[in-house]
Parts: C-alpha cells; sequence; structure tokens
C-alpha cells in the first residue's frame, strides 16, 4: 500500500509492503508532481524493499567509474 502525504509542505510517500514500512520524499510541494512521482517512486521502493535491488548511498566515486568502466558500453 502507498499513501502521499505532506510534511512542512514537502510531499512525501510511505509505503508497507510485506510489513516493512518505507517513507521517502519526492522532495516537490507540488501535488501534481507528487502524483507524477507516486507510481515510479512506489516501483522502486517496493523493488528495494523485495531485495530486487540493493541501495548503494556510500558508494565511492573511484568504485561507480571502475563499475562503468568494466560494463560493455558497445550498441
Amino acid at each position: 500500500m502507498a499513501s502521499l502525504y505532506k510534511n512542512k509542505g514537502v510531499w512525501y510517500l510511505a509505503i508497507t509492503h510485506n510489513g516493512n514500512r518505507k517513507c521517502q520524499s519526492l522532495k516537490t510541494k507540488d501535488i501534481k508532481v507528487a502524483k507524477q512521482l507516486k507510481s515510479y517512486v512506489k516501483s522502486a521502493i517496493i523493488a528495494e524493499l523485495s531485495r530486487l535491488t540493493i541501495r548503494n548511498k556510500n558508494l565511492e566515486f573511484s568504485e561507480l567509474v571502475e563499475r562503468f568502466l568494466k560494463e560493455d558500453h558497445a550498441k
């Protein structure tokens, strides 16, 4: 379940998935923008809570460069 709520003028999305609750700022004060962001952010949070993706906030820039260079970018 996902719900939008406002705190100090900023819109947030709260999601409960399999008993885990996560709230994330949508970083907007406009309800129209918040509604547009809701489905995308909801999908990303559910993927994270389901352990389909892992957030890595403390990744060093050098590690990002290394990962990028290892990828095959030929298209």
